[in-house]
């Protein structure tokens, strides 16, 4: 067994820790190193070497460590590891978009933002992993700002109420010279509802040279008082203008606390399940979905969701409609129109324009025809 997501001890750390906190992550990792020595026994890996624990009690103390780690809160950001991306690189707009990583939202402003892409990149110049959300070839005139955004919904913020929480997050840019990036704490005035916020704090700003693979933005002890109705994070980067920049951000952290904490990644199962709760790519390739015909003309198909949602998904959008078929008693049919509604654990698809088809009976209708045709469900917070 390979374990990916060790804790870093406090001791081996330079920058200052609260006591308790330190506390809690040295005995973390004190008791996987226990139960990662009793795997290789069990496993025959050591030679010599007894288990002291049965397979059962070694799986059950994988489970308690797990969530120990999680009762520290500190992982409290999706997808923080950039390493989920269902989406397609996107383009750069004034207005936020979330690009190929899911979870993380961009824009940018100036007197015109005319290129950019927001993409993931394996190759990061900053963290551990290579993973990274990237703003590639950016060009802006003006005075140019390149802003990035991550929401919580409120029922994970409320867990951090009249609390204090700690954020770092690694960056990088090629701009050329040091410039300045400044982190926004913010609570949404309403549930889920980030048209309105009202300002928790900022860092002030941090200087970040050019081509710094060590840089970050950090923002510790922040006090959030009732933030139960959803947290915003916003970072900005006042780069000015601009032409084929690049910029790169990874190992997003928040934790409760005075301090932050190493930046401790989740099982990527996890956070592709925690994504998914807020947008799913659903990949049909040929799949059936059953349905039935409605008239002579129409027909309604239903396609539940892979993964359940927070909520009833505001959007649905079809790759390719055209690419649609219906298998009926009456043979293969192609229909001209769809009407894409979604609910609580799927999708309502009423598709109409065929001939000779019987009410009440029986169809398969197949989401196109090409292998990674899809589905996109969105209850996002944009």
């Amino acid at each position: 067994m390979s374990w990916d997501n060790s804790f870093t001890p406090v001791s081996t750390r330079t920058d200052l820790v609260d006591a308790n906190a330190a506390a809690d992550v040295n005995q973390l990792e004190a008791n996987r190193q226990q139960v990662q020595a009793n795997v290789e026994a069990l496993k025959g890996g050591d030679a010599g070497v007894a288990p002291t624990k049965t397979l059962e009690e070694t799986i059950t103390e994988l489970i308690q460590l797990q969530s120990a780690s999680m009762s520290l809160k500190r992982s409290a950001i999706i997808n923080g590891g950039m390493k989920v991306a269902q989406r397609a690189v996107a383009n750069l707009s004034t207005s936020y978009v979330i690009g190929q990583v899911d979870r993380m939202a961009f824009k940018a402003s100036g007197t015109l933002v005319s290129a950019g892409t927001l993409e993931q990149t394996s190759s990061a110049n900053i963290g551990t992993s290579g993973y990274a959300s990237k703003l590639a070839g950016v060009t802006i005139t003006g005075t140019g700002i390149v802003y990035m955004n991550y929401r919580m919904i409120a029922k994970d913020a409320v867990n951090y109420k009249n609390g204090t929480i700690s954020i770092k997050l690694p960056v990088y840019h090629d701009v050329g010279s040091a410039i300045d990036y400044t982190m926004y704490v913010n609570k949404a005035d309403a549930e889920d509802d980030f048209s309105s916020v009202t300002a928790i704090s900022d860092s002030g700003a941090q200087s970040i040279d050019s081509e710094d693979a060590a840089a970050f933005v950090i923002y510790e002890n922040v006090s959030v008082g009732d933030c139960s109705n959803g947290l915003e994070i916003e970072v900005q980067a006042e780069c000015g203008a601009i032409t084929t920049k690049n910029f790169e951000f990874a190992e997003f952290q928040m934790n409760e606390g005075s301090v932050v904490l190493p930046f401790s990644p989740r099982y990527n199962g996890l956070d592709e399940y925690l994504c998914k709760l807020h947008f799913e790519r659903k990949i049909c390739d040929y799949i059936g979905h059953s349905g039935f015909c409605t008239s002579t003309t129409e027909i309604q198909a239903y396609v539940p969701y892979d993964f359940p949602k927070r909520k009833v998904p505001t959007s649905v959008t079809m790759s390719d409609p055209t690419e649609d078929r219906v298998l009926s008693t009456a043979g293969l049919k192609s229909p001209t129109g769809q009407t894409l509604t979604p609910k609580a654990n799927g999708v309502v698809i009423i598709a109409d324009g065929m001939t000779g088809l019987t009410a009440f009976t029986p169809i398969t209708y197949v989401v196109g025809q090409n292998s990674g045709d899809w589905l996109d469900v969105d209850c996002e917070l944009y």
